[in-house]
């Protein structure tokens, strides 16, 4: 499988269930995959620090899933480049937020992310949450 292949699929399964967001990064995150979503959240090393931030969100704002729109994908090597809209939806369906987004996703022989790094605009999020 291509590595353009693994990441659309990590992310596709992001917008299946809250069980099937946070078992995506259990699956396919190697035990020390640190992820940064810049300018937002520190960074988190592995599945289990990842999912504990996702289970902030979870309790702050009711996140369920995430609808990941991606605009743009490629690949120089072992790193992949998107550009994507993440719509993140409460546990009622609702847009919480729509997050303009682009990612740097590095992956490793075995198909598993070994880096992983989001970059948004903080005073577009700010905005968007504000409204």
């Amino acid at each position: 499988m291509s590595h353009i292949t693994i990441v659309e699929n990590f992310f596709k399964r992001w917008s299946v269930s809250y069980d099937e967001l946070t078992a995506s990064f259990t699956d396919t995150f190697t035990a020390e995959t640190p992820w940064l979503a810049a300018p937002v959240v520190p960074e988190t090393h592995g599945p289990a620090e990842a999912i504990a931030l996702l289970e902030q969100f979870r309790a702050g704002y009711n996140l369920a899933t995430i609808q990941v729109h991606i605009k743009r994908i490629g690949q120089t090597g072992d790193v992949v480049w998107t550009e994507r809209v993440d719509d993140v939806k409460d546990a009622d369906g609702n847009l919480v937020v729509s997050i303009p987004v682009a990612g740097v996703l590095t992956l490793n022989d075995d198909g598993k992310i070994t880096s992983y790094r989001d970059y948004c605009d903080l005073q577009e999020l700010q905005a968007k949450a504000a409204a």
